[in-house]
């Protein structure tokens, strides 16, 4: 799981003839995977090889054979910066020949290659995918009223149950005093 083909294609004919050309496209389609930005090199150990010898007659319709070779990457300590790499061939190991082929037209071909619209994807506002594959998304809020805010919750955290230092109760009965006393008659009062 996670690891990467890298791919050689050996032979000048990749770069020229139309045929090997379209077969480079979909091997590389085929084995393309996930795309990601991450870059693990110890995800790299296997390398595909593609070969195929040049063409000796351009205008006969037999091509060279294809070679599909298949190799595993060793690394050794070399003492220097770099290490060693060796190849070993894992297989599969396969030569074949490129039979059937018939271009289509270029309309046909630009068809098949359009999506159709309810396969594409709705682009949904707001939300969006990290690197990880993980929904992400914003969520706008109104103004909150800090007014309406519960805060208090427990038995314990209610005013009553309040600790008040001893400087405040002395205040405080002070206070309740001059309050009892300014509702009583003047002459209740004196009597005190």
């Amino acid at each position: 799981m996670g690891l990467k083909p890298m791919f050689t294609f050996n032979g000048p004919e990749f770069d020229t003839h139309p045929v090997y050309q379209h077969l480079k496209s979909l091997f590389l389609d085929f084995y393309r995977g996930e795309e990601t930005d991450l870059q693990d090199v110890a995800g790299l150990q296997y390398v595909i090889a593609l070969s195929v010898g040049e063409i000796e007659d351009p205008n006969s319709s037999q091509l060279p054979l294809l070679h599909f070779r298949v190799y595993k990457l060793k690394t050794f300590k070399s003492g220097q910066k770099v290490p060693r790499v060796e190849i070993d061939e894992i297989g599969p190991r396969l030569d074949f020949k490129i039979g059937r082929r018939v271009t289509p037209p270029p309309e046909v071909e630009k068809d098949a290659y359009a999506k159709p619209k309810q396969l594409q994807p709705k682009q949904k506002k707001n939300v969006s995918t990290d690197f990880m594959g993980d929904k992400v998304a914003q969520i706008h809020l109104g103004k909150q009223d800090l007014g309406k805010l519960q805060t208090r919750k427990m038995k314990g955290l209610k005013s009553k149950y309040d600790q008040v230092s001893d400087d405040d109760e002395d205040l405080d009965q002070f206070e309740d005093a001059d309050e009892i006393f300014d509702d009583e008659p003047e002459a209740k009062k004196q009597k005190i």
